[in-house]
């Protein structure tokens, strides 16, 4: 390969997002969200809690002696915007916050978890699926007691449940790039609702904003991903933005020359630039959706994500 594409991989590998600073309270709230993962430990067998605990330091990459960080590979805004929400006029009670933070911690633990057990990275002992089974036990009666007998926060629950067992096995509706943004939009429902059951005015407005944080976080480990994804006819972004010639070539690759031609023609064609372009854009709708809905804080913090995104626009 020339310098030029390797220059681009390499970018490709090492693009990243500005990190907003945590503050003292933001702080509390990381080590509240940690602190659910190690109750979910506790309330296993107690011949299981050692070996589970060990199992999340490892799947966290914790080493011993180190801060019991269990979020420590997700980007802050995952879980930033429940403290956003708690702070903002529209929600001056606090009593129900300690159980959306539990149903929160819980939906993005098994995002992850769900996703390594489908593609064998890690096994389907009796470990896992326990932690499986505990952790989609707390996640829904953290639901329903969220919920309670208001029929609207019912059915949005069930709606969203619904749109994350949907697309979680299937691929895009669409096949297109846009298409395949969309559909990460159902994939992370589980993550969705809770904000949306935090905040009852202009959820529309909440929703375009986490979810545009989302889509622009699975762009952009998609290209870090990109070499690995191609060689084993993963079907990411990259894929999807392809024209169809270059898909059956992506799907049917018999010679690593063919690896070589479909990282030229994504260098060649700018869909690799256009992709980094889209990953600001969502960063910068999602900011004004942010503002929208009442939470600049949370607008703020995917402003400063996006920074990086537009230096390297700027350095292509």
């Amino acid at each position: 390969m020339d310098k030029k594409i390797n220059k681009i991989l390499t970018a490709c590998r090492g693009l990243t997002f500005g990190i907003f600073p945590l503050d003292e309270n933001l702080t509390l709230w990381q080590k509240a969200v940690n602190d659910e993962i190690t109750s979910l430990c506790r309330e296993l067998p107690k011949s299981q809690q050692a070996s589970a605990l060990i199992f999340l330091m490892n799947y966290s990459g914790i080493s011993i002696g180190s801060e019991m960080n269990f979020f420590q590979n997700y980007f802050p805004p995952s879980w930033t915007i429940l403290s956003h929400l708690a702070a903002s006029e529209q929600n001056p009670g606090s009593e129900n916050f300690p159980t959306h933070l539990r149903a929160h911690a819980m939906a993005m633990f098994l995002h992850s978890l769900e996703d390594h057990l489908v593609d064998k990275e890690i096994p389907s002992d009796n470990l896992t699926l326990l932690l499986h089974g505990e952790a989609w036990h707390r996640y829904r009666s953290a639901l329903e007691e969220i919920m309670g007998k208001d029929k609207a926060r019912r059915e949005l629950t069930m709606n969203h449940l619904d749109r994350y067992f949907a697309s979680i096995s299937t691929g895009p509706k669409e096949p297109s790039l846009q298409g395949y943004c969309r559909h990460f939009r159902d994939q992370m429902a589980t993550w969705t609702v809770t904000p949306l059951l935090m905040k009852g005015k202009k959820a529309n407005d909440l929703a375009e904003a986490y979810e545009s944080f989302g889509i622009a976080w699975r762009l952009l480990d998609d290209l870090n991903d990109l070499e690995d994804d191609i060689l084993q006819g993963t079907r990411n972004a990259c894929y999807y933005i392809l024209e169809e010639q270059w898909r059956n070539l992506y799907d049917n690759q018999e010679d690593p020359r063919d690896y070589e031609e479909l990282i030229k023609h994504l260098t060649q064609a700018d869909h690799l630039e256009t992709i980094i372009t889209l990953i600001r854009n969502f960063l910068i709708e999602g900011s004004r959706a942010a503002r929208h809905a009442g939470i600049p804080a949370f607008g703020d913090e995917l402003e400063q994500m996006a920074l990086p995104i537009t230096k390297a626009l700027e350095d292509q």
